[in-house]
This record gives structure tokens, sequence and C-alpha cells, in this order.
């Protein structure tokens, strides 16, 4: 006899199963069997160069702020995007009218001396986010619990950018 529909589940996703060592290890569960997924060659996002996405309502503001202020190349500029380039890293500026800048960090760069590259930000008119957790006042830099180092600033749509410093 078949079950009726209502009692057989179909379950096709992809999960991780963590072993003891935290090692995620991607597996399918169908019909509550559990097999793990083979990767098959390299893998291909690892191995590929990201791409950043930021949204702007004003390409000349955006890219007054991305070239003067951070310094970042100008590749080109066409109906879908201002292009820009930052230590070998793509940065696609995508013109959206009517958006809202998320209240997060929507792009970062782990820097080598987070004080230095603050104080260099500061002297070329980037104004480092004010945050009542942080603890310098003067480069508004937080120290994380684990001794990490975190600043904040925003381009000229409001859009949250970081820069941080890791041990």
């Amino acid at each position: 006899m078949l079950a009726e529909p209502q009692h057989v589940e179909f379950i096709h996703e992809l999960q991780f199963k963590t072993d003891l060592k935290m090692k995620a290890e991607p597996c399918t569960e169908m019909f509550g069997v559990r097999s793990p997924v083979k990767p098959r060659g390299d893998p291909m996002l690892a191995s590929g160069k990201m791409v950043g996405f930021v949204p702007t309502k004003d390409y000349e503001k955006a890219r007054t702020f991305y070239e003067a202020k951070l310094g970042f190349d100008f590749v080109s500029l066409d109906q879908f995007a201002l292009v820009m380039r930052a230590g070998g890293h793509m940065i696609r500026i995508v013109k959206m009218p009517n958006f809202t800048p998320l209240q997060g960090t929507i792009l970062g760069w782990e820097v080598e001396d987070v004080a230095s590259v603050a104080g260099w930000l500061q002297d070329r008119g980037v104004t480092l986010e004010k945050y009542p957790f942080v603890q310098d006042r003067e480069l508004r830099i937080w120290t994380t619990p684990n001794g990490d180092k975190v600043a904040w600033f925003k381009d000229p749509d409001g859009n949250v950018l970081s820069i941080s410093q890791h041990h």
C-alpha cells in the first residue's frame, strides 16, 4: 500500500554536517537518509575573484568619493555600472535611484594597521562614524573583546563601509 501524500516528506536540501574538528562537510538529505556531497574538481567560487556591488543614487558623487577620497582606480562607466578597482578587486557601483542604505556594513577592507588607515582617511576628509561603544574617541576605532580593531565610515549615499585589523 502506498503512503498518503501528506505522510511522505520529500526533503532535498543542502545541509552541513559538522565533525569533531568543526569542519563543515556538505551533505544532502533525502527521505531521511544523509549522504556526503563530494566536490568535483577545484572549488569554483573559492578560486574566483570576488566582486563587490554598491548602490548609489549619483554616479558623479560616488566616483569622486571612491576615486579621490579612497584612492580607487576608475575602470569604466556605462549604462549598467560605475566600475572601480581597488587592490585587484572590482567594485561595481550600481545606480539605484530609490534605495535606502542598510544600517550595517556593506563593504569592508582588512588592513595591516587600522590606526594608520583611519588617520589617512581623516586626512582625506572622510568622517569616521561615532558609535557609543567605540573606545577611541579620536580615531573612532573599536577594539573588540578579542583584540581586533574596526572603524566605520559612510560613502555619499550613506552606505556603511569599514576598515578592520585582525590579529
